[in-house]
């Protein structure tokens, strides 16, 4: 991306019918009518690590790490890697910002909202019905939302509904493990992921080929200053989640765990 408000274009077919034409008829432009893109967009958000090590504790013997200022800077891109997946699942909004205000990127609640089942603020279990009712609703708008994100409790629920119904999918590299167990619906073999930063209150359904991770600045590790004894560094990087095709994913609100 290019700028600190990515946008880009999201287009709709027409409803399918019955196209026919008699035999030598003109051809005109008119025969359909085009629709107007809808324009959307949201803003980058900039996320930061800081670290500081002291001049000793760079210098001494160190139980199982080798550099402690580089250890601690792959401890704070892990911590970066959190906070990214944790925007992705919880952020609401998209936050412009200001001089006093940090933007704010949108995660996929402030996109995923055509195809959101909801029960009236009423908690309910999920269930298989639910979880067709989201990949039907998803399927019936053109995508195939068969990666599904859900809470550790959920996926705990979900996986038993694979008893009887599960299927083994070969791994097409060697380096991975053997077989996947996946869920046989009625819109394709869905893949269930858990993320410790998913609330316990809804499921995502996600197609992502129309998921994008958008960096304006790829994550650098920057030295600052010495003005103690010691060596301080951050790590930085600004990028937003682009999203595209919504009615291609689903959300099931509403959900409880016990």
């Amino acid at each position: 991306i290019s700028g600190t408000k990515p946008e880009w274009p999201e287009d709709v077919l027409r409803a399918p019918g019955a196209n026919k034409h008699v035999e030598g008829a003109s051809d005109v432009s008119a025969l359909g009518t085009p629709t107007n893109r809808t324009r959307l967009s949201n803003y980058t958000q900039i996320f930061k690590e800081g670290y500081e090590v002291s001049e000793t504790q760079q210098e001494v013997d160190k139980a199982g790490v080798s550099d402690e200022l580089d250890y601690n800077m792959l401890k704070a891109m892990k911590t970066i890697a959190q906070d990214v997946e944790y925007m992705y699942m919880n952020s609401t909004d998209k936050v412009a910002g200001d001089a006093n205000t940090a933007r704010e990127s949108g995660g996929l609640q402030a996109f995923i909202t055509t195809n959101a089942l909801a029960n009236g603020g009423t908690a309910r279990f999920i269930t298989e019905t639910l979880l067709n009712d989201g990949l039907q609703a998803a399927w019936s708008a053109g995508g195939d939302a068969l990666d599904v994100v859900c809470s550790g409790a959920n996926k705990r629920r979900l996986s038993a509904f694979t008893a009887g119904n599960a299927k083994n999918v070969d791994a097409k590299s060697k380096t991975l493990i053997a077989t996947v167990a996946v869920y046989d619906s009625d819109f394709g073999l869905v893949k269930f992921h858990a993320s410790r930063w998913m609330p316990d209150t809804m499921i995502y359904g996600l197609d992502k080929q129309y998921l994008k991770c958008g960096y304006l600045r790829n994550f650098k590790r920057k030295v600052l200053p010495d003005t103690n004894d010691s060596k301080s560094e951050i790590i930085k990087g600004e990028l937003a989640l682009i999203v595209r095709a919504e009615k291609a994913h689903f959300v099931i609100n509403d959900l409880k765990v016990v």
